[in-house]
């Protein structure tokens, strides 16, 4: 009885992190212009996130268009890796995310040159 218990206890806290992660990133994020509001979801089949946009005030834009894939957990509890879809272009790039300013900020970093990287800034909703 006392190794069933431990089993039930083993499996709750090995689920924790992956529901603390998905609570912290998920949600709705505003682009540094304010023009697009992205919907970050997690696929809870394979623990990844995806993210859409939601709602925009630019022309080209379409709701539910994919912005960034397949983003995972890279390495501690606030930076992710995924990908990021241009909406003109058909382009793809890797991209480093990290949470920052208390899980307010998303800090998405594409590395384009070695020495020029691209910042691009989400702000929580």
């Amino acid at each position: 009885m006392k190794i069933c218990y431990k089993y039930f206890i083993f499996f709750l806290l090995s689920g924790l992190p992956k529901i603390s992660h998905s609570q912290t990133i998920n949600g709705f994020w505003k682009s540094e212009d304010k023009s697009r509001i992205y919907q970050i979801i997690v696929d809870s089949s394979n623990n990844r996130f995806t993210a859409v946009i939601y709602q925009s005030y630019r022309k080209s834009d379409k709701k539910g268009d994919t912005i960034l894939s397949n983003i995972s957990l890279g390495g501690n509890e606030d930076n992710y890796t995924g990908i990021i879809h241009s909406t003109i272009h058909s382009d793809k790039r890797f991209a480093n995310i990290k949470l920052s300013k208390g899980r307010q900020i998303l800090s998405i970093k594409i590395p384009r040159f070695v020495f020029f990287p691209v910042s691009i800034y989400w702000y929580r909703y």
